[in-house]
């Protein structure tokens, strides 16, 4: 549908205009569902190549009463949870592929202070697992072992040595998958790990 609402545009204007909009390797506008712990969540479309820091505070208002904005969930249940650190990273494909996370359907999920990102790696990998077709012996219990780890995690019941299994494993479904679901999936874990990991002291 999005594709589609671009070409009477496209016709109308030209595609030198519509060309000249976004970066060099992704060109055009990109649409985004703004939800979760923002002031003014909705729909926006934005050229590509804008920034994380401009959507999430500039469109999206920041964080409601006042509270720190934590992360940014980008690319639907099999994207990746990107640090406010990083909100200066431009909106393409490239970019969010090197942050381990992607474009996706256009969802992003704004984390505030007061959110747990390893309940929301959880919550995201839960509906994964659910969504795999089978077919790929590393998806199909690939995936239910991540999650139980996941839930050992967050039940305090995880062992020495789990967050590195974790980190093995989600590497292992992802190489070991044949679609984009089963590649996709480790996303919210893998990049939970990689920005929000504390070592032990």
């Amino acid at each position: 549908v999005k594709t589609l609402s671009y070409v009477p545009w496209i016709i109308e204007n030209g595609v030198e205009k519509f060309s000249s909009m976004g970066t060099e390797k992704s060109k055009g506008t990109a649409v985004f569902t703004l939800a979760g712990k923002v002031k003014y969540p909705g729909l926006a479309e934005v050229p590509m190549g804008t920034t994380l820091r401009a959507i999430a505070y500039d469109i999206a208002g920041g964080g409601r009463e006042g509270k720190t904005l934590k992360a940014i969930q980008i690319g639907g249940p099999s994207g990746g949870c990107i640090p406010a650190d990083l909100f200066d990273t431009p909106v393409d494909y490239d970019s969010l592929v090197s942050l381990g996370s992607m474009m996706g359907s256009g969802g992003m999920i704004f984390m505030d202070e007061d959110d747990c990102v390893v309940d929301t790696a959880k919550f995201f990998l839960d509906f994964v697992q659910k969504e795999s077709c089978g077919k790929c012996t590393m998806c199909r219990l690939g995936t239910v072992q991540l999650l139980q780890m996941m839930e050992m995690i967050t039940k305090g019941e995880a062992k020495k040595g789990d967050l590195d299994t974790l980190k093995e494993l989600a590497e292992d479904v992802r190489v070991g998958s044949l679609c984009g679901l089963g590649k996709s999936a480790p996303n919210p874990v893998l990049t939970t790990l990689r920005y929000f990991m504390i070592s032990p002291r």
